[in-house]
């Protein structure tokens, strides 16, 4: 993207040259075609003067008359060299100038490149050393650091950039005055020591005087030169470590957040471990269990697919009630705010800003900016409302959770109750008593009972337990169609036993 950027920029100002050179040729030829046409209707006019006007108002001969036009041609050739040389003289001066600027900001490009190739490699061994010390994090999380990083250096870089530049411009038009006087001066001493090759001595005293004090300007333009850019270079030293901060702490907040990331996921995937573990270990001791039969855990199944719908069509219900709540809040505030839009209307109509006196045109502006001022509201509202839709059903979804959580573990304590297994998961603490740093995991924990949540808020989306519910009802139904069940099993053996 910043690559792109910059070839823009580039083309852009190829593309504004090419239009200035190609203005420039035009009105170079412009000035050359309406030069020769003039020097053509100058010569026509002067034979005109000195072979026709000239004879038959001064009685001369025409051999006069054409010694008159020679000498004038001579002086007017004279004339011509003399110009011709104080324009290629100023044409010098101009390209000094231009070259003097060109190596102004040649030099102004080569230290911001600077600035930003330290910049960059100061940070990029910043981050790496960071980097590095955090042995624990994946390659994909170093990788999303370091794009991090260095996506918003470049953003930053550029802004520095443009800021260096900007004052680089600002340092140049504060001097320009002062530059141009000093030139002007330069460009006059110039002239005036090539136009005169002899010279007397007060001439000689005057052009030293000239020089003395365009070398005091100098001196003086170069100090403030110099202030200015020190000015400039102070307050580009002190953007320069804001940014570098702000820099510091987007990288620490990427960084916390990764190594939250990274405790999260590691602390969810033990968690799961444990719960998957605890459900393998809980199904096989419930189907082995001669006091869990088939009814039982059908009822115990059936009991808790039950309260999961009351749980569901409770969720719907409170979330069908907040929206009414908040579109009648909503309608009632728009009301409100109609009434107070009227009774300022009304206040003005008594006030006179709207009495027959007034223009179609205040009463036309006065229309607009009334509409205006109600739509703005309304998008006040609207906006207002949808954020308490929003945390209204965040609130309501952490309440589905906590319930659809405490129901399964519920279903597990009183299955582990009825199979007669030792419950050796702790049950998980109430959302209240957690700290505010402990919620996001929370929802991650305890058999990942959230899934059934979010795949939708409707009953039929609501899924069993993973493994526990269809494990103990496949293996119930396989010992159903056996024809007994593991009770009978063993007392069928306990009775061989006895009478043996």
């Amino acid at each position: 993207y910043h690559e792109l950027i910059e070839k823009h920029w580039q083309a852009q100002w190829d593309l504004e040259e090419e239009d200035d050179y190609e203005s420039t040729e035009a009105v170079t030829d412009l000035y050359k075609e309406l030069y020769s046409k003039a020097s053509c209707a100058l010569a026509e006019l002067v034979t005109e003067l000195f072979l026709q006007t000239l004879p038959v108002v001064t009685s001369l001969p025409v051999r006069e008359c054409e010694l008159l036009k020679e000498e004038w041609q001579e002086n007017l050739v004279s004339q011509l060299e003399k110009w011709e040389d104080h324009r290629q003289k100023h044409w010098k001066l101009f390209q000094e100038q231009l070259l003097q600027e060109k190596e102004l900001w040649i030099m102004e490009y080569a230290l911001s490149a600077v600035m930003q190739k330290h910049l960059s490699e100061k940070q990029e061994k910043i981050i790496q050393g960071v980097v590095s010390r955090l042995g624990c994090l994946s390659d994909e999380s170093v990788r999303y650091i370091l794009q991090k990083h260095r996506l918003l250096l470049c953003s930053v870089l550029r802004r520095l950039t443009f800021r260096r530049a900007g004052m680089a411009a600002l340092a140049r038009m504060r001097l320009s005055r002062k530059k141009s006087s000093l030139q002007e001066l330069r460009e006059q001493h110039t002239l005036q020591k090539g136009s005169s090759l002899c010279q007397d001595e007060d001439q000689w005293q005057l052009q030293k005087a000239v020089e003395s004090h365009i070398r005091e300007e100098e001196e003086k333009l170069e100090e403030e030169t110099q202030e200015t850019n020190l000015e400039f270079h102070q307050q580009l030293v002190t953007e320069i470590q804001e940014a570098l901060q702000f820099l510091q702490q987007h990288m620490e907040q990427v960084i916390g957040q990764t190594l939250l990331q990274y405790a999260r996921g590691e602390a969810e995937k033990k968690s799961s471990d444990d719960g998957q573990d605890f459900k393998e270990r809980l199904v096989e001791s419930a189907v082995e269990s001669v006091y869990g039969t088939s009814n039982n855990i059908t009822r115990l199944v059936q009991n808790y697919y039950q309260q999961l719908g009351k749980i569901t069509e409770g969720y719907e219900g409170k979330k069908l009630q907040h929206l009414k709540s908040l579109q009648a809040e909503r309608n009632e505030r728009i009301r409100l705010k109609n009434k107070e839009n009227e009774l300022a209307l009304k206040e003005k109509h008594t006030k006179g800003l709207l009495n027959v006196s007034s223009t179609v045109h205040q009463r036309v502006v006065l229309q607009q900016n009334k509409i205006l001022a109600q739509f703005e509201q309304q998008q006040q509202i609207r906006l207002e409302s949808l954020k308490q839709k929003l945390l209204g059903l965040h609130h309501l979804g952490y309440e589905l959770e906590n319930q659809l959580r405490e129901a399964e573990q519920d279903f597990v304590s009183e299955l582990a109750v009825l199979t007669r297994v030792p419950l050796t998961v702790k049950k998980k603490p109430s959302r209240r008593s957690k700290p505010a740093g402990e919620k996001a995991n929370s929802k991650r924990q305890t058999f990942q009972s959230s899934k059934p949540a979010e795949k939708g808020d409707s009953p039929e989306y609501i899924q069993e337990p993973r493994g526990i519910t269809s494990a103990l009802c496949r293996e119930m139904s396989q010992s159903s169609h056996e024809g007994e069940t593991e009770p009978q099993k063993n007392s069928k053996m306990l009775k061989k036993k006895g009478s043996r």
